[in-house]
């Protein structure tokens, strides 16, 4: 399991982020699970298996 931090980054970094991520796992079909938490909050979580 990896871990990030990150000091700048705001809501349309991470939209952007998520859209890059899904796509890219849409074309590669590994499982993976991936959230984004910002001040405790999560903001984005995916998981899919394939």
């Amino acid at each position: 399991m990896k871990y990030s931090e990150v000091k700048d980054f705001n809501y349309d970094d991470c939209f952007k982020l998520e859209c890059l991520i899904v796509e890219k796992h849409d074309t590669h079909k590994e499982p993976i699970a991936i959230r984004f938490y910002m001040d405790d909050l999560v903001i984005f979580q995916y998981i899919m298996q394939r």
